[in-house]
């Protein structure tokens, strides 16, 4: 209801903003992919459509984590009925829009069978659909931290809209090199030295603090710290905690390490 009434407020004000609103394309991510495929449906001015990691059918989700049963019922999609309905992989329109569907192989929460069985059906129905999988990554991938499939996901995104909403195709073909200059900071970088590791490095989760020696610590959200000990190879942090490893880089511009 909350889209459906931002629409119609924009449909009403498209003259004040020089905006033409007969082409029209909707992208979500994670919880938003749901609503945004649904509107995708929906609407016959929708000439594009974008899912990231999404799910598109509440009718058969085993695979995902989210959402569980719990969560369906807080957002009212306890019965079989309701799930049907809340589903676009059940309300496919007649020539549904060109989309892609994006997904980690990796992804828990929810899982990349949705991307995969979306695109299916919406080729079913004579529409042009792709699934891009990224086999390494995982749920909420979409940042710059993954730098290459950032890079890719951004560029297909671009161009999906340059060719359906009738933008202007330079802008994508200009957008490539000013995506390197943004991300040349995210990519590995080629050799870690010891001397840029020495430190605390706040992660999602946990914080972990390198000292000189190969040792350090590691704490939780709850405050909880556990020793670990540490080597560095070319580009690789290796953290062994207890009987299990762990392996770290650093991007280039040394601000930050993340799990490989």
């Amino acid at each position: 209801e909350d889209l459906r009434a931002s629409i119609q407020w924009f449909e009403t004000r498209a003259a004040t903003y020089k905006a033409g609103a007969s082409l029209v394309a909707f992208t979500g991510g994670s919880a938003g992919t749901p609503l945004s495929a649904m509107l995708a449906q929906e609407m016959p001015s929708c000439a594009a459509y974008v899912g990231l990691f999404g799910v598109y059918d509440f009718t058969n989700n085993k695979e995902s984590l989210f959402p569980d049963e719990t969560a369906c019922a807080l957002f009212g999609l306890s019965s079989p009925e309701q799930k049907h309905a809340s589903s676009a992989f059940h309300h496919i329109r007649k020539n549904p829009p060109p989309s892609l569907l994006f997904h980690g192989g990796k992804d828990i929460l929810t899982h990349a069978s949705q991307s995969i069985r979306f695109a299916e059906k919406l080729r079913e129905a004579g529409g042009q659909a792709e699934a891009v999988l990224f086999p390494d990554l995982n749920h909420g991938y979409f940042n710059p931290r993954y730098p290459l499939e950032y890079k890719t996901t951004t560029l297909k995104i671009a161009g999906l809209y340059a060719e359906n909403l009738k933008l202007d195709q330079s802008k994508v073909d200009a957008l490539g090199p000013k995506l390197d200059k943004m991300l040349r900071g995210f990519y590995p970088v080629s050799e870690i030295k010891p001397s840029t590791l020495i430190s605390r490095w706040k992660g999602e989760g946990e914080t972990l603090e390198f000292l000189t020696g190969g040792v350090g610590e590691r704490t939780n959200l709850k405050n909880a710290s556990e020793p670990f000990t540490y080597g560095i190879s070319g580009n690789t942090i290796t953290v062994k905690l207890g009987q299990g490893s762990e392996s770290y880089s650093m991007q280039a511009d040394l601000r930050e390490i993340y799990k490989v």
